[in-house]
């Protein structure tokens, strides 16, 4: 696959965290143009055998021998993030849509501050985040998802959210304002269609299902 401006729409970015299962990263890879591995990423990607498209970063990370075999960026910037530059390669790319896998991590500090980091790419990037059992995806406005019944879901507001709405839950909610650190845990899905709405707000969902599909845009159609 090649990185280039007229091809290039979805992305699967792997970072140095706690890999995915090779099972999750081959059905990945049947659903977007290119797969970038930011910094040491690409150590758990070469040891399942998967040679990503690009690695970039400050590559202190990457083992030598892996560097030799794919094509590499070198950023020395150490003011920002290797997940930081692999977003910002991307866009320039013309990417609009990117899973990100392989963001947990052993020290809590970078999970949480990973998060974080994501926010202000909401406004030009499609996220979603992936981990074993789990998908993280930045609402707005309404989405509609198709899902099994009594998954758990989760939500986490990461500024002030204003008319926040859900349909098809155990716990429903109408035009509710969620305020910073008032978060919604293990609600569950009483229908396979569901809906959450938020007019204002960063606010991230966390669904336990796999299988889950957004009916309005999928990103991995």
């Amino acid at each position: 696959m090649d990185l280039t401006k007229d091809k290039t729409k979805k992305a699967m970015i792997c970072l140095n965290g706690e890999p995915p299962s090779k099972n999750m990263i081959e059905k990945h890879m049947e659903n977007v143009d290119t797969i970038i591995a930011a910094d040491g990423g690409v150590n758990w990607l070469m040891d399942y055998s998967i040679y990503p498209d690009l690695v970039i970063g400050d590559l202190d990370s990457a083992k030598q021998e892996h560097l030799r075999k794919v094509p590499y960026i070198h950023i020395k910037d150490q003011n920002s993030t290797d997940l930081e530059k692999a977003l910002h390669h991307v866009i320039d790319f013309g990417v609009t849509h990117v899973d990100l896998l392989g963001i947990e991590a052993g020290r809590v500090d970078h999970f949480l501050s990973n998060f974080f980091l994501l926010l202000p790419f909401t406004e030009k990037l499609k996220l979603r985040v992936f981990g074993d059992g789990w998908i993280g995806v930045f609402l707005e406005n309404k989405s509609v998802f198709k899902i099994r019944e009594n998954v758990t879901v989760s939500l986490i507001p990461f500024s002030p959210c204003t008319g926040v709405s859900l349909e098809g839950f155990e716990f429903p909610l109408k035009n509710q304002d969620l305020k910073l650190g008032q978060v919604g845990v293990s609600n569950v899905s009483k229908k396979n269609n569901v809906s959450i709405e938020v007019k204002e707000g960063k606010l991230l969902g966390i669904f336990y299902d796999l299988n889950l599909q957004l009916l309005e845009e999928d990103a991995l159609q």
